[in-house]
């Protein structure tokens, strides 16, 4: 196998390292813009006290805007992200000087140094982009299981703009075990439900020949993605993570909830005002939609959203998803969507307790059932309270199919934590500045 700096695990350390120094030197060399040469020590002082804070504020920030990159994000994404992160930073580090009373941290360096490190950040990773694609190479993949799966990884590996994969071909299970994988192949990608023995047959093949593997998940494979290593005397078992939360974990969630949710209705309520003028300005109808959703358990509630397309849109139709190009949705209802404002009013349903600020979307149950009939598991999105926002709300788009909005939102279940959903929440703010992930089906 060819090797790739880029696919080697010191790639994302070196990015990660140099971002955190641009963050470190744009302090330092702002207090020089600031003052010359004639830098008091008073003025110094907490700014070499805090770094160490600066530092882990900054590895947390980067972390959770630019890990994860997929190809999928283009050069302005990225620089996006980027800005966003140093924003972040940039509050979390006034925060800690001021409860630090280190009010000798003077404020005008936040300006100079949010320039700085704005301009250093654009300059990396235009050098990035640009040692990627002179230096780095694209994976030739083979896709490896039925028809109909290989299309549907077709299909969204071409929809990444930047993927470093290019796909080579597709074979059938017994193909690949009568003609072996190609010298050419650098990893396979199993894309449909493989017997067991055909399954292990073709994972020992790719191993054996140092190749990469990537497995479009089942929901066996989903089950065992979280499970510990246990043992029944000196016997290796897994032990696989209930699907459920525990009381304590609800528990937890639901003061997490109530704990930010008003605040984030204080700081959303300019947008929300705005949402609402510009509704009433765009045809004078109501302002807010409510539809019966499901959550936890089958209970139904009242979901509270903007309303994004014209009066009585469903009159006509019945029960339809939006599409891209949907006629029903206003003006304002498109601008809403594309910034995911529409979704703001659903914090009221927070502090209700009919949705959690994290957690798999919630459904109608004319959907729910009609998804059920074809996807039996997809029940299983009921056994965790409905939220806000979730796994598959920034991994996913609008467009993204049942099959796959199910993977995200046991994968969530399974994997469960405090700090996952704090990634989430931070991750939303990203994703509600990204048009493309809130298009509707083509």
């Amino acid at each position: 196998m060819k090797f790739d700096i880029m696919e080697s695990k010191l790639y994302p350390i070196i990015r990660l390292i140099v971002d955190v120094f641009i963050i470190i030197f744009g302090y330092y060399i702002s207090f020089f813009v600031r003052y010359g040469h004639n830098i008091q020590e008073k003025n110094m002082e907490p700014f070499f006290t805090l770094m160490p804070y600066i530092i882990l504020a900054s590895l947390f920030f980067f972390h959770i805007y630019l890990t994860d990159d997929n190809g999928d994000d283009s050069y302005f994404d990225t620089v996006i992200s980027s800005l966003l992160a140093i924003l972040m930073i940039q509050i979390a580090t006034m925060a800690m000087s001021f409860f630090s009373r280190g009010f000798a941290f003077p404020r005008s360096i936040f300006a100079i140094s949010f320039i700085l490190h704005s301009v250093m950040i654009i300059l990396w990773k235009k050098t990035l982009v640009y040692g990627e694609g002179r230096f780095g190479f694209r994976s030739k993949l083979l896709l490896i299981g039925d028809d109909e799966k290989n299309r549907n990884v077709m299909k969204n590996l071409i929809r990444i703009r930047n993927s470093r994969v290019e796909i080579a071909g597709e074979m059938k299970v017994d193909e690949l075990l009568k003609y072996g994988i190609p010298e050419s192949i650098d990893s396979i990608c199993i894309t449909g439900s493989i017997e067991g023995f055909y399954n292990d047959k073709v994972l020992e093949m790719a191993v054996a020949n140092d190749k990469k593997i990537f497995v479009v998940p089942n929901l066996y494979e989903i089950i065992l993605s979280n499970s510990k290593l246990s043992q029944f005397d000196d016997m290796p078992v897994l032990k696989v993570r209930r699907l459920s939360l525990t009381m304590e974990q609800r528990f937890i969630k639901r003061l997490i909830d109530l704990a930010l949710v008003v605040p984030a209705l204080v700081i959303t309520s300019p947008f929300m005002i705005v949402a609402s003028i510009m509704i009433k300005k765009n045809d004078g109808g109501p302002v807010f939609y409510k539809q019966e959703r499901l959550t936890w358990g089958g209970k139904r509630f009242e979901l509270i959203k903007f309303r994004t397309m014209i009066v009585n849109a469903e009159e006509k139709t019945g029960p339809v998803l939006a599409g891209t190009n949907d006629l029903r949705i206003t003006k304002a209802g498109r601008l809403l969507r594309a910034t995911r404002l529409d979704e703001l009013p659903q914090l009221i349903n927070v502090l209700k307790g009919d949705l959690s600020l994290v957690g798999p979307r919630a459904e109608r149950e004319f959907f729910y059932e009609e998804f059920s009939e074809e996807i039996p598991q997809f029940k299983y999105r009921l056994s965790i309270k409905a939220g806000v926002t979730g796994l598959g709300q920034i991994l996913g788009r609008y467009t993204t199919s049942p099959e796959d909005k199910l993977a995200y939102d046991l994968l969530y279940a399974y994997s469960y934590s405090v700090l996952l959903d704090i990634k989430i929440i931070l991750r939303t703010i990203r994703i509600m500045m990204k048009a493309s992930s809130s298009k509707g089906k083509n």
